[in-house]
C-alpha cells in the first residue's frame, strides 16, 4: 500500500520542529534529527496535507564517495504505507546523482529487518552498521 505524499526539503522552522517531534516519539536522539541544509547534508520530508509525517537526515562525504543516514523516521500512524520507502528511494536517487557509492546507517532497535529488506547488508568491518552499495 502506498500513500499520497510530497517529498521535499524542509521549508520552515515549524516543519523542522514537527520532524523533531516525530523523532522524539520514536525515541530517536534529537541531535540526529535536526535537519540541516548546509553543504554535506541532505534533509527531505514527507508531506501529507501540509503536515510533516516523516523525513530523513543524511550526511554526505562526496570526496570519499559515501554517505551516512543519520535518521529516517515516519510518524507511527503512517508506517507500513510506503512513506519510508519513498523517502529512501529519493535519497538513493540523489546519492546516485552525486556519484555516491555507499550508504551506511546504524539501525535502531527493531529496524534491522527493514533495512535488510531494502537491500542493505551488514558491514563486514562493523556489525553495528548496515550498508547499501549503490
Amino acid at each position: 500500500m502506498s500513500i499520497d505524499v510530497q517529498i521535499r526539503q524542509p521549508q520552515n522552522a515549524v516543519e523542522i520542529e514537527r520532524f523533531i517531534q516525530i523523532c522524539r516519539e520514536s525515541r530517536i536522539p534529537t541531535v540526529l534529527a535536526t535537519p540541516r541544509q548546509d553543504k554535506g547534508y541532505i534533509s527531505l520530508f514527507a508531506i501529507k496535507d501540509k503536515d510533516v509525517i516523516g523525513g530523513f537526515v543524511c550526511f554526505i562525504q562526496t570526496k570519499e564517495g559515501k554517505a551516512d543516514l543519520d535518521v529516517l523516521s515516519v510518524q507511527e500512524q503512517f508506517r507500513n504505507q510506503g512513506v519510508g520507502s519513498l523517502l529512501l528511494e529519493e535519497l538513493l536517487n540523489r546519492l546516485r546523482q552525486n556519484e555516491i557509492k555507499t550508504l551506511s546507517t546504524v539501525p535502531l532497535t527493531g529496524t534491522d529487518n527493514y533495512y535488510l529488506k531494502k537491500g542493505f547488508s551488514y558491514d563486514v568491518t562493523d556489525e553495528n552498521y548496515v550498508v547499501f552499495r549503490l
